[in-house]
């Protein structure tokens, strides 16, 4: 993953064009002045060429630093950039060699140390060429220098109205010649220009950092042909204006076969001649092949998932379907250490979503294995030995959004680390040993960010029942809404039903919409079990 550098580093890295002339032109005319000096043909001072010596050398620092963050900021990618980065560097270290030998040889002296400092500048100004030409390759595209002289002229263009050969493939016989010279200079193999690559038909279906560059459903409004189209003074229009433009032919080619739906199989019928694309039906191959099924998501390891379950490790994935997955080490947590977690997490590290380390033993280590995971969203490490050291490890994490640090040994150091972590959404921090100042500042600098010290209540409290009053004047349960209290309590027998005893209304049950009165308290009691028996004693 490529790292994320802060704007005004990315500035310095976009200086390379600027600054990688000055150590190529400095240790050329080092090496013709040298040259001369050492067959007698020309007498320098020592002292002024120690002053070029140490302009060369901190040019070509400066020249490889820029380089390597240009490279690893603006789309580049592949062999051609390991081998031009790796070249770069060996220069640099020429230089600062060439510039030691120089300090250290006696002024105008053919001593050993003024040989050796006169062969690593020979040496330096020849491994320049070939650092420059990868250069120009991953700006300018393969063969760069000579492609006039090995250009071969357009073949003529066919009858628009001639019918297409069966058999034959528009793309491959036209499309991808015409993107190979047109546009993958910027969108090849080597350089991905706003993540766009064009030099395959896997990375055409893939698009951009914009997003897809064919649109199937309304082929008119494909950002390929939208772009090509612009006017060649737009910001937006491809290729840039100071670049080599597509020939009108080209360019009806390339609409015609984004018309017909961009077939990567198949022959496409030319549009008519003066057709405004608009108007024009999009040409029909003689059969138009079947879409592609979407490729099948990658599924981590059979036996590393295995290796999870044997140490009782949870592993269960995030969605049906797909290959995101949650790994909980809860259930091994007192032997979970470094060791055991990184050789567990590691063979599937392209797949965790969520990592859950509560109460484990892991530190350092296990924080620098997290980094490295590019799609962890959740981390919980509550109750973990975790210090400041140990969670600066984690970086400025590109999809880290929560983090559990609860219980753990953290001090108010660990601020920049936290505010470090650019897509953090909700962090838990109570007993983690921030203090109140720290978290507040926490919260004025991202107020965006949910922060759970356990000092702010989860919300106000809701509104609690009103008091129950409890009256003699209530109706009793079931009983039909009488016309004043007192007649809800008015038994309808005179004689308890159970004992025969007199009433006291004191003691009276609802049953079936009646009062029904008893002698003592016991009575209800012999009622409810045979109701039926006591209330024939009432007929």
């Amino acid at each position: 993953m490529a790292p994320t550098f802060p704007s005004f580093v990315q500035v310095l890295g976009r200086a390379h064009p600027l600054v990688l002339h000055l150590p190529i032109g400095l240790f050329v005319g080092l090496a013709v002045v040298e040259a001369l000096a050492l067959f007698g043909w020309l007498t320098a001072s020592r002292r002024l060429v120690g002053v070029w010596v140490w302009l060369a050398a901190l040019s070509a620092l400066a020249s490889a630093g820029s380089g390597w963050l240009l490279g690893h900021e603006d789309g580049y990618g592949g062999e051609t950039l390991e081998r031009h980065e790796n070249l770069g560097l060996i220069v640099a270290a020429l230089a600062l060699i060439v510039a030691g030998l120089h300090q250290l040889s006696r002024e105008g002296t053919r001593t050993t140390l003024l040989r050796l400092y006169r062969g690593c500048v020979f040496a330096t100004a020849a491994l320049l060429v070939p650092t420059g030409h990868l250069g120009a390759t991953l700006t300018h595209g393969d063969d760069f220098l000579f492609e006039p002289l090995r250009e071969k002229p357009a073949p003529a263009p066919k009858d628009p109205s001639a019918p297409a050969e069966s058999g034959v493939s528009t793309y491959a016989s036209v499309i991808a010649p015409l993107l190979e010279k047109r546009c993958t200079s910027c969108h090849g193999e080597s350089k991905h220009k706003g993540k766009l690559a064009l030099h395959t038909r896997e990375a055409i279906e893939a698009g951009g950092e914009s997003g897809a560059v064919l649109n199937r459903a309304q082929p008119g409004e494909s950002e390929l042909l939208v772009r090509l189209k612009l006017p060649v003074d737009h910001d937006d229009h491809m290729p840039p204006g100071d670049k080599p433009q597509p020939s009108a032919e080209e360019l009806a080619a390339l609409e015609a076969w984004i018309l017909a739906g961009a077939p990567f199989e198949g022959a496409v019928a030319a549009l008519p001649a003066g057709v405004a694309q608009s108007e024009a039906p999009a040409a029909k191959p003689a059969e138009k092949p079947a879409k592609p099924a979407p490729p099948e998501p990658k599924r981590p390891a059979a036996d590393a998932l295995a290796a999870l379950d044997a140490e009782f490790a949870h592993v269960e994935m995030q969605e049906r379907d797909g290959n995101l997955l949650w790994i909980d080490f809860s259930a091994l947590a007192t032997r979970a250490d470094d060791a055991l977690v990184t050789e567990l997490v590691r063979p599937v590290g392209e797949f965790v979503a969520e990592l859950s380390l509560a109460r484990s033993q892991v530190g350092a280590r296990t924080l620098e294995l997290a980094a490295g995971l590019p799609k962890l969203r959740r981390l919980d490490l509550r109750g973990a030995p975790i210090d400041d050291g140990a969670l600066a490890k984690l970086g400025a994490h590109p999809t880290l959004a929560e983090l559990v640090l609860a219980q753990t040994k953290l001090t108010d150091a660990s601020l920049d680390a936290l505010l470090a972590l650019p897509k953090l959404e909700r962090v838990f921090l109570w007993k983690s040993g921030l203090s109140s100042d720290a978290i507040a500042r926490l919260r004025s600098e991202r107020p965006e960010l949910h922060v759970d010290a356990g000092d702010v209540p989860d919300s106000a409290p809701a509104d609690a029942e009103t008091e129950i009053k409890l009256s003699s004047d209530a109706p009793l349960p079931g009983a039909p809404a009488p016309e004043s209290p007192a007649a809800a309590l008015v038994p309808i027998n005179q004689k308890c039903p159970v004992s025969g005893s007199p009433v006291n209304p004191k003691y009276a049950v609802v049953y079936d919409g009646k009062v029904i009165g008893f002698c003592c308290p016991n009575c209800p009691k012999e009622f409810w079990a045979n109701p039926e028996a006591c209330l024939a004693e009432l007929e």
